[in-house]
This record gives structure tokens, C-alpha cells and sequence, in this order.
């Protein structure tokens, strides 16, 4: 086994401090540099809520909009509703960002994102509202000249007084999102403010079909369904084609055949996007072979519509004997987390803390502890590919060393790249694999931190990203071990969920795992078994023994602390909400306690407390009342589920934990007080 590679350096010496604008003047800058608007800098608040502004000029809805929060690092989000845009802002506060500042100012967006999308519903519900009152009053398009030129017919279509054509998107419960606009020229908007992600319009039934196919635009679908006899669902963009896939897998079933009409543009939009929902979905796509057309323009050219889209027939087969042979069991190195022989992702957003995960992970195979967060751990030597900020690195590991009471670092089978390279090359693969054979190393684990550190092209494209896999490949095999990607998602909020770039990572990976700017570490794919619950983290600061700054100070580190399952906020506040109201029945009914010496309450009582009072709101029907009395409070019998109500004779006596019985015990006294006034 060869040498540990030093793991301890210098100090870290923070950036000078520098004078900057105040913050509110950062943000007045960074707004008004990318929408048109009057905003001074005494009109920005950091109190985190939505402020609306003028956009434009001449304009009579304030369709501009921020949120920014206050704090170490001033920090949030703006755009322009009329243009579905989002910027992030963080203030410059004149040095380099520590890991937490950077990791709370991720936090803080994060934030910022989801008083965003609070608002972006409000707006949406009230756009739909509008939609549906525009739709009935709508007349039939039948012979509208736009369907007239794509030689199609309307399919339920209608046009309003203007002579538009109007497009209802509807959502997977059926109700009517938005509306697309056609003018009779062929001219395509949007109504403002509607929710479309995977939103489509319907021609045909899907309801049984064994083939449904989903294009991008009505023409297109309209001709399919009427070539062909599928139904089609009309996606509006290709950007929505994925959602709308999983949308129709879930409907129709795994085994239905999903195709996707692509647009040939010469972007490549078209064929990237129906690549990505095929991947997805298991769907596969099509499109016309001439560049710059779609399937309506194939078909109005003669084209034959049967044959470019019929299923293509796989012929191999596999004997059942041989298909049902139960495989071999999996082997784990972080049991649940991380899987042996396996290609796997951790991704998240900058700054967000995943490379502490990583190093977390590392360092507790290579240290040989017992267990991680109580997941059995059987470890063994790991690589660590660092392709950026190895300064920052040493005293990460540094920290980690400390807080977990290693003793002797260098009986750690730990070894870290003094720089990147371009795995994906035949140079740079070659100087890897002799690296760790001249080491005598037979790693476990090897982690690539960044992706984008060590590939040689663009992560977007399919070919550069099945060059990196086939080298990933090639290390699992010559080296019998786990290889873990370390990247970073994109910049949208839709782009949080899932690592950057080509949709051929995903497909090529056996795990997947995502680092949430909430602080969440959940599972996204897990091809051999079943997700695990998502993990809450936090990164605590961390002082480094004997590390001191140019000025003598302490130098801090962060290490990862993982707090347990996240919460289900909305769950906690049913089942809150549940309890409330079998406290107040109980203490409205008497307090009355079983032989079991329990709080006891009757189906009746319960009934007629929601018959009379119903929670505040406007009193049940008998029927109803009585149902959800059967059933402890609420229809699914949520909290019988838990275990908080069980079944007692004509009731249920509540099982409250200690401090939920004093708090029972002392409505009981008050209402014995009560009794004997």
C-alpha cells in the first residue's frame, strides 16, 4: 500500500476586505440591469417577503418582483412574471464567502425560490380562472385558417371573437391551466402567468391505449392522430415533453408504448429534449429526416407518417426459466447509500455542501469505522480525484479527522490527487490507473470531485458525457470497484433535481443522489433497490487543532453533522391539526377516561362535534360526520394509522406521548374545576 498523501497544509489566509455598495444599492444595480424598471435603491426592502414593481413603460400591472432577506450575506431573488424570468442576487460583501456563508446564502435562495413559487400558484390559479370564463364563451374553430394551411382539423378546438385560435392546456386532474393563442397567420403566445409544466391538450383517448404518442405542437399531434389513429397528446413546447411523459407512463402503465414526435430544428432542441423524456419514461421518439421540419410538414410533403413512427419490434428474447433466476445480492459499502461495483452520482448546487457528503463518505470507508448514521459501513481504500480547491480540501479532511476522534490519520487508506485531469482521455485515464497500480492501491471507492474538473469536452453533449462514462466503466472493471461523480445542477429552479447537462448521465447511473439547498440528502434513482428516506444534514463550524492564521487566529473548518429523517412539514401539520380536534371533542365531551385509565372518546361525541363546529369551518353532513367519526377524526383515519388513536369499545382512547398526557391531564382539571362551579 502506498504512502497517505499529506493531508495537512497551511492556513488559510482570508481575502483583504474591500469597500462595496450597500446592499440595497447592489440589488437597485443587479435589477436594473437586466429588466427595464425605475427601482432606486430607498425602494428596496430586506424583510423577505414579495414586492411587486413596474416593468417597462407604459404599463399598467406591476409584473416585476423580488424577495430578498437580510442577514451575514444579504441575498434572494427578482424577475418578471410577464416573462416566466428569475435572477438570483447575492451581495458582495467584500472577501471570499466561508463554506457555511456560502452554504446559508444557498439556503437563503433556496428561500427566496419558494415564496416564488407560493406567488407563481396564486398568480396561475387566477389566470385559470380567467382562462375557463375565456373558453366558454369561445365558438367553434372549425375552418379557422391556421388549420386550414396545416391541413388538419380542430379536435374539440375554439376561437374567440379576435379570430385566435384558442389551445387549452390542461393539467393531470384534467382542469384547464392556460391557453395558447394561434393567430390566422400562424402567430403562437401564451396567456401570462399560466402554469404549463406538464400541462397538455388531448386528442384522442388514452384511457386503454397500448400506443399514445405526445408531440410538440397541435398540428403536428392532430396529424398523427389523424394518420395513424394514436392518440396525441400536445405537449406546447419541447421543453414540457418530459413531464408530459411521465405523466402518460403513469396513466397508461409500463407496458403501453410512449412515442414522442420530435421536431427536427436546427437547434437540436427538439431531438436533446424527447431524448431526455425517453430516457426518463422509457419512451422512444422519432422525428422527419429533413432538418428544420416537423411531423406535419413531413406529412404535408408526402411523407409517410405509418412508417416513420410504427414501433420498431426487438427481437431478442429470453427464456422465462432464465429471466426469473434470482440475482446475485447486493453488495454495499455504505449499506443503502452507496453500493458496490456501481456508477454513481451525488449532485446539488454550488456551495451547498455536498463535497463535505463526499469527503464524509470517504473518509469513514478509508478510516474503517463501523457505521454510518447507523448504516452498517464495510470499508476499504478510497481515491479522491480533487479537481479543484485542494487548500480548502486539507483542512475539510483536517476537520472531519479531529471530530471523529482519529488518533493516527495515516492508518487511513486515503489517498487525495494533487491535481485534475481530463479522465475521458486516453492521457489522462492512463495517468490515473498507473497512479494507483504504482501505489498498489485496489481501491473500493474512487470519487471523481467535479465532473466537470476531470472531462475533457461538454458535459451537455451525449458523446462527451458516453466518453466519461465508458472511462468510469473502465476503472469499475479493471479495479473491481464503486466510482461516485461529485456535480452541480443548473441554474433554474426546475434544474435542482437532477445533475446538469446531457440526459445520458442519468440513464448510466445505478445510484443517484441529490444534496438539496434545504439541507435535504435524498435518493433520486436507485436501480437495484428501494429508496431510502431523505436525510436532514447541517455543516457545523469546527475548529482545527493547532491551525492558525497569518494573525494567529483560530482557523475554523465545517464538518457535515447529520440531524436524522427530514420532516414532513405538511404531514406534522395534519396529524397537528388531527390531534387539535380529538383535544377539543375529548374536552368539549367531558374528559371522560377508560378503565385502562386512557383519555376515552366516542364515535358519537366526535360526530356531533363535527356536525356542530367542523374545525371552524362550515358544519359536515350527517353522512360525512359519520363517516370520519368511524374513522377517528378524518377520512384516511390518519391518526389511527399512526397509533396516536386506537379502537376502544364505541370509541378511541388516545395513546399521547408524556408530555401530550399532562397536557390532556390539565384540560381535565380545568374542566372538573368547571363542573364543580
Amino acid at each position: 500500500m502506498g504512502n497517505l498523501i499529506k493531508l495537512f497544509g497551511d492556513g488559510f489566509t482570508p481575502q483583504s476586505e474591500g469597500y462595496t455598495k450597500p446592499a440595497n444599492e447592489q440589488a437597485a444595480d443587479a435589477i436594473r440591469a437586466v429588466l427595464t424598471c425605475d427601482l432606486h435603491p430607498q425602494d428596496i426592502i430586506f424583510d423577505g417577503e414579495i414586492h411587486r414593481f413596474h416593468t417597462g413603460r407604459g404599463k399598467r400591472n406591476k409584473d416585476g418582483w423580488y424577495i430578498f432577506f437580510d442577514g451575514d450575506v444579504p441575498a434572494g431573488a427578482f424577475g418578471d412574471w410577464s416573462e416566466a424570468s428569475t435572477h438570483t442576487f447575492t451581495a458582495n460583501i467584500g472577501r471570499q464567502l466561508t463554506a457555511l456563508e456560502s452554504m446559508r446564502n444557498v439556503q437563503t435562495i433556496e428561500r427566496a425560490r419558494k415564496k416564488r413559487d407560493e406567488e407563481r400558484k396564486k398568480r396561475a390559479a387566477a389566470v385559470a380562472q380567467v382562462g375557463i370564463a375565456e373558453w366558454e364563451q369561445a365558438a367553434d374553430a372549425s375552418g379557422h385558417p391556421y388549420l386550414n394551411s396545416k391541413g388538419v382539423q380542430a379536435h374539440g378546438l375554439r376561437q374567440n371573437d379576435s379570430g385566435r385560435l384558442l389551445i387549452p392546456a390542461y393539467d393531470a386532474d384534467n382542469k384547464l391551466s392556460s391557453i395558447q393563442y394561434i393567430n390566422t397567420s400562424g402567430g403562437k403566445q401564451f396567456k401570462g402567468g399560466g402554469a404549463m409544466r406538464g400541462c397538455f391538450y388531448p386528442i384522442g383517448d388514452i384511457g386503454g391505449a397500448r400506443v399514445v404518442c405526445i408531440a410538440e405542437g397541435f398540428a403536428t399531434a392532430a396529424s398523427v392522430h389523424e394518420v395513424t389513429g394514436y392518440p396525441c397528446l400536445v405537449a406546447f413546447s419541447a421543453n414540457n415533453l418530459t413531464a408530459v411523459a411521465q405523466y402518460v407512463r403513469g396513466a397508461v402503465g409500463a407496458q403501453a408504448d410512449i412515442i414522442i414526435i420530435a421536431d427536427h430544428d436546427e437547434s437540436g432542441t427538439g431531438e436533446r429534449e424527447a431524448k431526455r423524456a425517453c430516457d426518463e419514461t422509457g419512451a422512444r421518439y422519432v422525428m422527419p429526416p429533413d432538418v428544420g421540419t416537423d411531423a406535419n410538414d413531413f406529412h404535408l410533403a408526402g411523407g409517410d407518417l405509418n412508417e416513420l413512427i410504427k414501433p420498431h419490434v426487438d427481437d431478442f428474447l429470453v427464456h422465462v426459466s432464465e429471466f426469473i433466476k434470482q440475482p446475485a445480492p447486493i453488495k454495499w459499502l455504505i449499506k443503502g447509500w452507496l453500493q458496490r461495483d456501481a456508477l454513481m452520482m451525488l449532485f446539488g448546487p454550488s456551495g451547498i455542501g455536498k463535497s463535505f457528503i463526499a469527503i464524509d463518505w470517504a473518509c469513514h470507508l478509508a478510516a474503517g469505522l463501523s457505521e454510518w448514521n447507523g448504516n452498517v459501513v464495510r470499508g476499504g481504500p478510497v481515491v479522491y480525484l480533487a479537481g479543484e480547491g485542494h487548500h480548502g480540501m486539507r483542512a475539510r479532511v483536517a476537520g472531519w479527522v479531529d471530530a471523529n476522534g482519529i488518533k493516527n490519520p495515516h492508518e487511513m487508506q486515503l489517498f487525495i490527487s494533487q491535481y485534475g485531469t481530463d479522465l475521458n482521455t486516453p492521457q489522462g485515464y492512463t495517468k490515473v490507473v498507473n497512479a494507483m497500480q504504482s501505489a498498489g492501491i485496489q481501491p473500493a471507492l474512487i470519487i471523481v470531485d467535479t465532473l466537470h474538473r476531470f472531462l475533457h469536452g461538454d458535459e451537455n453533449s451525449a458523446e462527451d458525457a458516453k466518453t466519461m462514462i465508458d472511462a468510469c466503466n473502465g476503472l469499475m472493471r479493471d479495479f473491481s470497484c464503486s466510482v461516485m461523480l461529485v456535480h452541480h445542477t443548473g441554474v433554474s429552479p426546475e434544474a435542482q433535481k437532477r445533475g446538469r447537462g446531457s440526459s445520458a448521465w442519468k440513464g448510466a447511473l445505478d445510484i443517484e443522489l441529490c444534496v438539496g439547498g434545504d439541507g435535504v440528502l435524498s435518493q433520486t434513482k436507485t436501480k437495484d433497490s428501494e429508496p431510502l428516506d431523505d436525510l436532514k444534514f447541517e455543516l457545523n463550524s469546527h475548529p482545527i487543532p493547532g491551525w492558525l492564521d497569518e494573525d494567529g487566529e483560530q482557523v475554523t473548518t465545517a464538518v457535515v453533522s447529520i440531524e436524522g429523517k427530514a420532516v414532513d412539514r405538511e404531514q406534522d401539520a395534519k396529524l397537528h391539526r388531527f390531534k387539535t380536534l380529538i383535544k377539543d371533542v375529548w374536552f368539549g365531551s367531558g374528559c371522560e377516561y377508560a378503565d385502562n385509565g386512557l383519555p376515552y372518546i366516542t364515535r358519537a361525541a366526535i360526530q356531533r362535534f363535527l356536525m356542530t363546529e367542523a374545525d371552524g369551518r362550515k358544519a359536515y353532513s350527517e353522512r360525512t360526520a359519520i363517516s370520519y367519526a368511524n374513522n377517528g377524526g378524518d377520512r384516511d383515519g390518519t391518526l389511527l394509522k399512526t397509533g396516536w388513536l386506537k379502537e376502544y369499545r364505541d370509541g378511541f382512547c388516545i395513546h399521547a406521548d408524556e408530555v401530550e398526557d399532562s397536557a390532556l391531564s390539565m384540560m381535565a382539571a380545568r374542566a372538573k374545576g368547571k363542573q364543580q362551579q
